[in-house]
């Protein structure tokens, strides 16, 4: 892997992986149906897993999906409001939620839009049954700052792949006691 990896953006990161340069990534769902289309070089060469979040007692790891981005709003600055206002409603109607889900793989903010798993499993989708439920909405209204949470957690990983670090344990400390710090009590 290269090491502008380490300053890679989210399509910076699906670009290359698509283009078979990378072994693994993170992204959103709608990577899985960009990377299916044809003439994509890992069309069909790639599966999408959840990543583990936490051990239950029997020490199996568990997913906590994260969900984010889905957020639409109409700024009270708009001078179109009205305009922007029903473009949000089409947006969020039944049927531009279920073609987002089933072409995109978009996790549909709607409860009444859901994808069958057999369809989310063929095309790599995140399967959104179980998504509901467990995912932690984000920007996570626990921390004071969202964003330093993914600086914090991004450069200490960072300094972990650079080199400046040895040892994982001391880094995920490190990132664990600065983000108990941005806790809202």
């Amino acid at each position: 892997t290269p090491n502008s990896v380490l300053s890679y953006a989210q399509e910076t990161a699906r670009q290359m992986f698509q283009r078979g340069g990378a072994v693994f990534m993170i992204n959103w769902p709608y990577a899985a149906a960009l990377m299916e289309v044809e003439g994509s070089p890992v069309k069909g060469c790639f599966v999408v897993v959840d990543l583990p979040s936490e051990v239950h007692t029997n020490g199996v790891w568990r997913a906590t999906p994260m969900l984010g981005g889905g957020a639409l709003a109409v700024s009270m600055h708009s001078k179109n409001k009205k305009e922007a206002i029903d473009l949000l409603r089409y947006m969020v109607s039944h049927e531009q939620q279920k073609m987002r889900a089933q072409d995109f793989g978009y996790i549909s903010a709607r409860r009444d839009v859901e994808v069958p798993s057999q369809q989310c499993e063929a095309r790599g989708f995140v399967d959104t049954s179980k998504v509901r439920g467990m995912a932690i909405a984000r920007p996570a209204s626990r921390f004071k700052k969202w964003s330093a949470v993914g600086f914090t957690f991004g450069s200490g990983l960072h300094a972990y792949l650079r080199g400046e670090k040895k040892k994982p344990n001391d880094v995920l400390k490190n990132i664990q006691q600065s983000l108990q710090e941005m806790l809202v009590c």
